[in-house]
């Protein structure tokens, strides 16, 4: 079943075991994607979030209250039968990575950039090969192309809510290398969003804040929270098998 209007259509939902996952039902009756695929999802623990996000649901439904079944969807509608899209994805954002890109002047930006990337970047060669070469200003730089294809790569090693997870996160930082950071290094929410937002908040501390453009990070901001507890959930599931 997908959604058929803003109402709150069902009374009941619950997670249902199958043969290959889980699923939500509503009265009884299977969730369906978008593109009309049964929302199958791979572990117990990202099923009953899902559900419980359709349950909090009041009289009027909310997507965007709902950001686990929207990953979810995007996992079965696009990332997995697709997973040649993805791995151009995953390249385009290593090519274009945020930071390797780093500023000339002044000292102060200088110094905190180096501080916030220097060790991501030195944990997608370590742990990833994935192993690109940081640059002054913003004339674009010719990454490595065996590094590109590891971070390619990533499409097809990992399961595609994992990448869906990836995905997310390097677009919500316009960088793969924070998003692998967060996902599969030691960073947590907040320091890797620090890390992704130092022009930004650099830029504030000299002319104050534009009340748009902070709205706009903040919805940039949970969606890298999404990303994170999806990855989260798939890793809480492999830690119990």
């Amino acid at each position: 079943m997908t959604v058929q209007s803003a109402k709150r259509f069902y009374t009941q939902v619950a997670v249902a075991t199958e043969a290959d996952g889980f699923r939500v039902e509503l009265d009884g009756r299977p969730v369906k994607t978008p593109g009309r695929s049964p929302l199958r999802l791979p572990s117990r623990p990202l099923a009953e979030s899902v559900a419980e996000e359709w349950d909090r649901q009041a009289e009027t439904l909310v997507p965007e209250t709902m950001p686990l079944t929207r990953l979810s969807n995007t996992a079965l509608d696009r990332i997995s039968p697709r997973r040649d899209e993805a791995a151009r994805l995953l390249a385009d954002y290593a090519a274009a990575d945020l930071i390797c890109y780093r500023a000339e002047v002044p000292d102060s930006l200088v110094a905190a950039q180096a501080r916030a990337w220097d060790e991501p970047l030195s944990h997608a060669a370590r742990g990833f090969g994935i192993r690109l070469k940081p640059t002054s200003g913003i004339m674009p730089v010719d990454q490595p192309a065996d590094s590109l294809e590891a971070a390619a790569a990533l499409a097809e090693r990992w399961q595609p809510f994992a990448v869906t997870a990836l995905v997310e996160a390097a677009g919500a930082m316009k960088s793969l290398l924070l998003a692998l950071y967060h996902l599969e290094g030691p960073a947590d929410l907040e320091t890797v969003w620090a890390a992704a937002t130092v022009d930004e908040r650099h830029q504030e501390s000299l002319w104050g804040v534009d009340a748009e453009a902070e709205a706009a990070r903040a919805a940039l901001k949970a969606d890298l929270a999404a990303a994170g507890r999806l990855y989260a959930l798939l890793r809480q599931a492999d830690a119990s098998a």
